[in-house]
């Protein structure tokens, strides 16, 4: 806790949107991953604002998503999906709110609400119907054969990403609000006006050129954690988020425990907004680390094409996300002073913006 309390001072006000999403890992670790109770998870909190309710703790899990348990009906659709998976040969693993859950809870859960009546002994319940969208549950292939809370790999604790995560990234993204389509076509516009090569200017107001753009980096950098275009598309598909998860686990350091978890879920099933801030978040660290960009060809004209393809994906979603707007830009450039990480970056979003020119 000592390291998030650094990020937030201690307030006066109520929270603001900016503090929750400070915190929003730091919640999720201690009441779902390290199972305390929401009361306990709540005095925590008030050490950073004392003037957190606990009506306003409840909205804000509601508002997320958050549930730690299943009603009756919800775990006979959890029982009913496992047995017809059983039935086809595949292993299955329950998540809940980007937490899984061991199989001695899930077969204590579905045992205890399974119906039992003397009809059911001559014909079989009807299948239940599934949960509402609202409750974040995702019963799918397990990353190994023997599904439960399986730890993701260790990485050293004085990685340079994990110190950029655990400080400058939340810096850099809370509170951030995506532009409109008109504004981030301004936002190209500024920088092209200061071209000195005349060029036609491509427009993003169109949505045919800003959702294909971020499309084609979430195909790249899945290709590049997953290590086959074909398997990652299969696994976005049918949102076998724990087995995204296991990859994102072996290329991208993670600084909150199943945060890569919660990430593949957002890949896999979020709303544009959160694929968005999820795919930011991949880029900055394949840019940082030249993960990207890095198969250019000099004499295959197909690598060339690509290469310039991706690179306008790359500044499209820079400017669409508003972090090209000049107050995020001088963040940045303050940030870059102390961080390899950021200038890393930078660097690379420079050469793609002199290729798109």
């Amino acid at each position: 806790m000592e390291s998030r309390q650094a990020l937030v001072p201690r307030s006066a006000a109520s929270p603001s949107e900016k503090e929750w999403d400070q915190w929003r890992d730091f919640i999720l670790e201690e009441y779902l991953i390290k199972d305390r109770k929401l009361d306990e998870v709540l005095k925590s909190l008030m050490q950073l604002n004392s003037q957190i309710t606990m009506s306003q703790f409840r909205a804000k899990l509601r508002q997320w998503n958050i549930h730690k348990t299943l009603s009756a009906k919800e775990w006979r659709y959890v029982n009913h999906s496992i047995q017809k998976r059983t039935s086809q040969n595949k292993d299955s693993v329950v998540i809940l709110s980007g937490k899984r859950l061991t199989s001695e809870k899930v077969k204590s859960r579905t045992s205890h609400h399974r119906p039992v009546t003397l009809l059911n002994k001559w014909k079989p319940p009807p299948s239940p119907s599934p949960p509402p969208a609202t409750i974040p549950l995702y019963i799918c292939t397990p990353r190994t054969t023997s599904p439960g809370p399986v730890s993701g790999h260790i990485w050293p604790k004085n990685l340079p990403w994990l110190q950029f995560a655990e400080t400058t990234l939340l810096e850099l993204t809370s509170g951030l609000q995506l532009l409109s389509l008109s504004e981030a076509d301004a936002a190209v516009g500024t920088s092209a006006s200061k071209t000195t090569r005349p060029r036609k200017r491509r427009q993003l107001n169109n949505t045919s050129i800003v959702w294909p753009s971020l499309e084609t980096l979430v195909r790249r950098s899945m290709e590049i954690i997953i290590g086959s275009n074909e398997l990652a598309n299969t696994l976005l598909l049918t949102k076998s988020v724990d087995r995204i998860a296991h990859r994102l686990d072996g290329v991208l350091p993670d600084n909150s425990p199943g945060g890569n978890l919660r990430r593949a879920i957002a890949l896999s099933s979020g709303s544009r907004s959160e694929v968005l801030g999820e795919v930011l978040k991949i880029l900055l660290f394949l840019t940082s680390n030249h993960m990207i960009m890095d198969h250019l060809v000099s004499d295959d004209p197909d690598s060339l094409e690509v290469y310039i393809q991706e690179a306008r994906a790359l500044v499209d979603v820079f400017c669409f996300s508003g972090l090209a707007e000049p107050n995020m830009l001088a963040r940045i450039v303050a940030i870059s002073i102390e961080s390899p990480t950021i200038i890393a970056v930078l660097n690379l979003l420079i050469t793609n913006q002199l290729i798109d020119s």
